[in-house]
């Protein structure tokens, strides 16, 4: 058994609170060993738990925590990862939306308005 993947088991009980008695390690153990061969991490499985809490918060569709579900099933996991991030992800204030509209259309020297002008008519009409 390889430390690592013992660990991830260890936190994946701990996180959805299932009975390692019940969960054991060596069936689990090349779901385990895939995940890690993806690149996936602790902090990714703990971001998507999290993520699946959350949305059995938020929506009366519960998404349960068996183990297939959720490691046993990359591709799905992956997704939940994306959502988990996307979700998360910090969102720009007003200001900040604003400023970035106009990244690019500013222009760096005063003699340049007119440049800055005909590239700024050029991409709102096309």
């Amino acid at each position: 058994m390889e430390p690592n993947l013992q660990s991830l088991h260890e936190t994946f009980c701990k996180l959805t609170d299932a009975d390692p008695q019940l969960l054991k390690y060596q069936a689990c153990e090349r779901s385990w060993y895939d995940f890690v061969e993806m690149g996936f991490t602790r902090q990714h499985l703990e971001m998507v738990i999290a993520q699946i809490k959350w949305s059995n918060r938020q929506y009366s569709y519960k998404r349960n925590f068996r183990f297939r579900n959720i490691i046993g099933d990359l591709q799905r996991f992956a997704d939940d990862l994306m959502e988990s991030e996307r979700r998360t992800k910090r969102k720009a204030t007003p200001k900040e939306s604003a400023l970035g509209d106009f990244r690019g259309f500013i222009p760096a020297r005063p003699g340049s308005d007119a440049v800055a002008l005909k590239e700024l008519l050029k991409r709102t009409t096309v």
